[in-house]
């Protein structure tokens, strides 16, 4: 057996340990069994590589119950050292520095906040740990900027349809704090050339600006990763037409990019493998210069592994690669295997690719000729059939001409995208071009608000069965059976 197979098991062994860990309160009695019943297996079959492979299994899972466990004490404050010690216990002035990028909409503003100490009887003591700040939009505040806050420390709620607690812990956020009161201490304290990074993005988003909302919040959304122009009528549209991806920097977004770069530089007469490290060079640059969001350096990690999987292996290594892609961010932090969702989607997107888009290309190969176009939809296909049922599973909501609209608007993404690029670069280096160009934008993209709309429109097609858990596992349960008797059909005329 191969170092990679080994490989590949202890990391599902790992993943397995995070998630019984995630769901459940692991006893000391728990850790000890498995870890002994471990230790006991590799030891008396030692010889038996395979049988020896399963007690290094035992002991990766435990190592996942103790990992996801040492992650989740965090939350558990251990006195004035940790900020949200201070929770629900009345108003109270700390000191941070603002990190990340701040979340701007069009009526307020969310700051991460990196405190490092609090006032006490007028005395600063240390503390430490993260805070959302969530406030009116004016005045603005920055990256890097350090601040005096006055307000009321909270313990994140718990909706019925949305954990936000959980949703922020994944972050290590464990309090929030609404419409605080502000003073600016100092400013640049962040890193220096992440700032310039996000001032030089700013100048991009002035450009995006000349083209009026809702087309201009697509643009900004689609190439920036900006939502602050989204009123919530069109997040809402977007979400109940099923597009909410499009204005992502997600897996689907990562992927339209890799195909416009691929088609460029084959055209141009690279290889695959030479286009695809360059490709994966240039959305690095990317993705730093949109400020890091997690959804698209999330997406960016799993699309290295697929990508480099594809062009230098074979459909096996795929999926052994977006594993260890998983693991390794599961290890980053532990949390996100239950508490992000958007992890959870990429990841399911990821192995969609693998194995439903060449089964669904297979198909349909024989009816039709091959084009970008059909590549677009299928895999746009391929992707969200295994994101399906969890998205019925998290919001409950079943958006049933979702596939129409996405065939409607997914085939032209890659040159809308193309189109908000060059504008984007034009409007930069030439500001006389920006009124002008703006024009040809606000038209390009009006086809996506106007899909967005009118399938909007339909929410009486939405449908919320009344077991959702029974339904995600019958969805799973088809797409497992389907898959099976495809791979069974494939390895019998192989056999012939």
């Amino acid at each position: 057996m191969s170092f990679s197979r080994r490989f590949f098991y202890y990391s599902l062994a790992f993943i397995a340990g995070v998630i019984i860990a995630s769901y459940s309160d692991v006893n000391i009695f728990f850790y000890f069994g498995f870890l002994i019943l471990g230790i006991l297996i590799f030891c008396v079959f030692y010889q038996k590589k395979e049988v020896a492979i399963l007690g290094l299994c035992f002991l990766f899972l435990v190592f996942g119950m103790f990992w996801e466990e040492k992650f989740e004490a965090k939350s558990i404050p251990s006195g004035p050292k940790n900020i949200h010690y201070f929770n629900n216990k009345g108003e109270i002035t700390f000191k941070g520095t603002v990190y990340g990028e701040p979340e701007r909409k069009t009526d307020k503003q969310k700051l991460k906040l990196k405190v490092n100490s609090v006032f006490i009887d007028n005395k600063e003591i240390s503390s430490e740990g993260n805070v959302l700040l969530s406030m009116p939009i004016y005045p603005e505040y920055f990256y890097g900027d350090e601040i005096l806050v006055k307000g009321k420390l909270l313990t994140p709620k718990e909706f019925p349809d949305f954990n936000y607690k959980n949703y922020l812990e994944k972050d290590f956020i464990y309090s929030v704090v609404y419409s605080p009161e502000i003073k600016v201490l100092s400013k640049n304290n962040g890193n220096r050339f992440f700032a310039k990074i996000l001032k030089f993005k700013d100048e991009f988003i002035e450009v995006a600006q000349a083209v009026p909302p809702p087309e201009g919040a697509l643009l900004e959304g689609m190439t920036l990763g900006e939502t602050r122009r989204f009123s919530t009528d069109f997040q809402d549209e977007l979400s109940k037409s099923g597009l909410s991806h499009i204005v992502a920097i997600s897996g689907m977004n990562i992927i339209i990019l890799f195909e416009i770069f691929l088609t460029i530089f084959l055209f141009f007469g690279l290889w695959r493998k030479q286009a695809t490290f360059l490709i994966i060079i240039i959305l690095g640059f990317y993705i730093l210069f949109i400020g890091l969001p997690a959804s698209a350096v999330r997406a960016y990690i799993m699309g290295i592994f697929l990508y480099l999987a594809k062009a230098i292996g074979r459909q096996s290594t795929s999926s052994r690669s977006i594993v260890f892609a998983g693991t390794a961010m599961i290890f980053q932090n532990p949390l996100i295997v239950t508490r992000d969702v958007g992890f959870q989607l990429s990841f399911l997107a990821s192995l969609g690719l693998i194995y439903i888009f060449p089964i669904l290309k297979e198909k349909f190969s024989k009816k039709t000729q091959d084009s970008k176009i059909k590549d677009l939809i299928l895999t746009t296909l391929a992707a969200q059939s295994l994101c399906f049922p969890l998205i019925v599973f998290n919001f409950g909501n079943i958006p049933v001409l979702s596939p129409i609209s996405n065939i409607l608007v997914v085939p032209f993404s890659p040159y809308l995208l193309a189109i908000g690029f060059i504008y984007l670069l034009l409007g930069f280096l030439l500001p006389i071009l920006i009124l002008p160009l703006s024009f040809i934008v606000e038209i390009s993209f009006s086809w996506i608000s106007f899909i967005a709309k009118n399938f909007a429109l339909l929410n009486n097609f939405f449908l919320t069965p009344p077991f959702s858990l029974i339904f995600i596992l019958v969805l799973i349960i088809a797409l497992f059976i389907f898959l099976k008797k495809k791979t069974s059909t494939k390895v019998s005329l192989q056999k012939v």
